[in-house]
């Protein structure tokens, strides 16, 4: 007797997972652009709570804040098979007369700023 197997490949469904940096820096008064990113072929974003001042374009955040502060929202995508968990993204926004730059802590990134002061 001769048995004859056929194999069916199943594609594991997958939901997006968004990968972007989640805690960025923009400056008042200067153009600021985020790009959304995830894995697994998302097709469309949703962005929760996003300020007056930032546009959003498909998966592009962008637009010029006249005031510093701290703003958060919430990002999720979307594909065929789910959507992902919602992940916080914030927005701090110093003052350009700043000088700021990136540190390392844990293995996050966090900004550390001072101003400088000229002598009178």
């Amino acid at each position: 007797m001769l048995a004859l197997y056929i194999g069916v490949s199943v594609a594991h469904a997958a939901v997006p997972v968004i990968t972007s940096e989640l805690e960025v820096v923009a400056v008042v008064g200067e153009p600021f652009s985020y790009q959304i990113q995830a894995e697994h072929g998302p097709l469309g974003y949703s962005v929760i709570n996003i300020p007056y001042w930032l546009k959003r374009d498909g998966a592009r955040l962008q637009g010029t804040s006249e005031q510093i502060g701290k703003w958060t929202m919430q990002l999720l995508a979307l594909n065929a098979d789910g959507v992902s968990e919602s992940v916080e993204l914030t927005v701090q926004v110093l003052n350009g007369k700043a000088t700021h730059a990136p540190a390392v802590f844990d293995g996050k990134q966090s900004v550390a700023s001072s101003i400088s002061k000229e002598d009178s």
